[in-house]
């Protein structure tokens, strides 16, 4: 599927910073879509040209901060991009991701499918440990 911009916008915008979805803490929940708002915004046009795609950039990992760009800015909002790395700034942070390194993640604005894989996790490691 190529990169859409426009549709990332759209997607992010029909979230609600209220409602966090489904395994994503809430106190975390208005940074995290603040910051994929921002990168949709400001650099999803680029981002795009660039080649990074949707999970790329909105993917959320099993763990907070282990997702895309936008599950690692916490806040940030210094940001520079190649086709295979990002790098950032903030007050209290700062940080690169190389885009190579990635793997598929389910994107923001599907949190139920974040909050399976985390449930899936757990069921496993409590049947194994």
């Amino acid at each position: 599927m190529p990169a859409d911009p426009a549709a990332w916008l759209a997607a992010l915008g029909a979230l609600d910073t209220s409602r966090p979805p489904a395994g994503i803490a809430p106190d975390l929940w208005p940074i995290l879509l603040a910051d994929a708002l921002w990168i949709a915004r400001i650099h999803g046009e680029a981002a795009a040209a660039l080649g990074w795609s949707a999970s790329d950039l909105f993917g959320i990992g099993r763990e907070p901060g282990n997702g895309g760009l936008a599950d690692r800015l916490e806040g940030a909002r210094q940001l520079a991009f190649t086709s295979s790395v990002a790098r950032w700034r903030g007050e209290d942070c700062e940080g690169w991701l190389w885009r190579r390194t990635l793997t598929a993640k389910p994107v923001i604005w599907t949190g139920q499918d974040y909050a399976r894989a985390r449930d899936v996790r757990g069921m496993r490691e409590t049947d194994h440990g």
